[in-house]
């Protein structure tokens, strides 16, 4: 997605702030960002901090004091066991990561600047993106495999309303539990990827970019492409 630098802005938060997890702290002073491992960071030291990236597995459990980092873009940490992130105060995000993790939930409506969100491999039933009217993309996507058999069963998105996201472009979706999916709103989509779920029909007549069609391993017994791209013949339909 495109980003842009935000300028480096500083709040009321107080001189430092409360790091809990103290692998959270680790990874940040293997980072640079903090310096002695008692519980707190220093503001001043990460409020113009623009990307966060942590991939390692280290077992983080939450980001309490992500707060701090007033002027981040971009977010990202994937393969630890987060179960809840708070990003109320992170208004500059635009893009997002979350991807092998236990987050049951999550609030991103105060994140009006935010074009990526990836909660993959989550156990997140339902996620409210109706205030993220920017949003070019989302990466809902499971992995149904041998580690995670429930993935499109007993777990996954049971619902999703993407009816006000009308930039989206990319939508990834495979193993959830979606039994309907209105793309009538998104007029820019040129990738549906939702195999694995549980749709029973689909109607694209209103998607005149969409240019890739992966929907196999549903219920389907009713599609219509009828004015998708390159005159209802896209390049892959599957």
């Amino acid at each position: 997605p495109v980003v842009s630098t935000p300028p480096p802005t500083l709040s009321s938060l107080p001189e430092y702030v409360s790091v809990s997890d103290s692998r959270f702290e680790q990874a940040l002073i293997d980072r640079g960002l903090d310096f002695v491992l008692d519980g707190r960071i220093k503001t001043a030291l990460v409020a113009g901090i623009s990307e966060l990236v942590i991939t390692n597995r280290l077992g983080i459990t939450n980001l309490d004091g992500i707060e701090a980092f007033q002027n981040l873009r971009k977010l990202q940490v994937e393969h630890n066991n987060l179960t809840s992130v708070n990003l109320s105060k992170n208004i500059n995000l635009t893009w997002i990561s979350l991807w092998d993790n236990k987050v049951t939930t999550l609030d991103v409506s105060a994140l009006s600047k935010l074009q990526l969100l990836g909660t993959s491999q989550n156990p997140i039933s339902y996620i409210d993106i109706s205030h993220n009217l920017d949003l070019r993309e989302i990466n809902f996507q499971n992995n149904r495999d041998a580690s995670h058999p429930n993935y499109g069963i007993t777990e996954g998105l049971l619902s999703l309303d993407i009816s006000r996201n009308q930039k989206m472009e990319r939508i990834y979706l495979t193993d959830n539990r979606l039994t309907t999916l209105d793309v009538s709103n998104n007029p820019n989509l040129t990738d549906i990827w939702a195999e694995g779920n549980k749709l029973q029909s689909l109607n694209l007549t209103k998607n005149p970019f969409l240019n890739m069609i992966i929907v196999n391993d549903n219920r389907l017994s009713y599609l219509n492409i009828k004015g998708t791209a390159n005159r209802g013949v896209p390049m892959n339909v599957k």
